[in-house]
């Protein structure tokens, strides 16, 4: 079993058979890592775990520099100053319009699309960013802001069949369309808030004038006297 799934996998070829049975004994799958124990004893294996877990966060390490150089080399050749981006972050919706070249960042957390990002071995971590202004209604807001490229493209480079997918840059065009459709519902929203507040006030402000204009010292004992002799006759009239 052991040997088959060796000859299987092109990529195990390159690397020392002892590493490629270390990796099976701790993967947690049964079967390779019965596969693992075909190859080499169990206490040779235990014996050599924290040797093969240095080895392996140097690999780990350089391979990660090396991913990220080539992916750097890609963020330089699409993604320019002047050009208007999304966020990588999913509750973002303004325009992010770039103001520096792609360069890697030291970060305190790694990006969620890095695989096994929560065991990677580098204590520290570096991704791909570009600092970019977020625009609202036409203006730059106050403070800069940066957007993770490296977690952009991973939703950018999703198939179109996939649940979720970026475009990553913003047509104008499209943006126009889409805002003006915002624009136009919300005014209409804000109108009909406008026009029941404006009923509310006019009846507030009639209230106000009515007791503006009370006065309880008119009710004097003529006026009383005036009001008997009104209502007293008229009911005498009735019957």
């Amino acid at each position: 079993m052991s040997l088959e799934i060796f000859k299987k996998n092109k990529h195990m070829k390159k690397n020392n058979l002892f590493d490629i049975a270390m990796g099976w004994y701790r993967s947690g799958d049964s079967g390779k890592k019965a596969a693992a124990l075909d190859l080499f004893p169990e206490e040779m294996l235990i014996k050599e775990i924290d040797a093969y877990r240095k080895r392996d966060k140097k690999e780990r390490i350089k391979l990660r520099e090396e991913n990220l150089q080539k992916m750097l080399e890609r963020c330089k050749k699409l993604f320019h100053v002047g050009d208007l981006i999304q966020n990588s972050d999913g509750t973002d919706t303004l325009p992010n319009l770039i103001i520096s070249e792609p360069r890697i960042q030291k970060v305190k957390y790694l990006p969620y699309c890095v695989e096994n990002s929560f065991d990677y071995g580098p204590d520290e971590k570096y991704t791909i960013v570009v600092d970019t202004v977020r625009i609202y209604m036409n203006e730059p807001l106050d403070e800069k802001s940066k957007v993770c490229l490296e977690e952009l493209l991973y939703y950018m480079d999703k198939s179109e069949d996939s649940d979720f997918k970026k475009k990553g840059f913003i047509d104008l065009k499209e943006y126009a369309k889409t805002q003006i459709d915002i624009k136009n519902n919300e005014l209409k929203r804000l109108k009909e808030k406008e026009e029941r507040k404006l009923k509310e006030l006019n009846e507030i402000q009639s209230e106000i004038k009515c007791l503006e204009e009370y006065n309880p010292n008119e009710l004097t004992n003529e006026k009383v006297k005036e009001i008997i002799k009104e209502y007293c006759s008229n009911e005498q009239g009735n019957f």
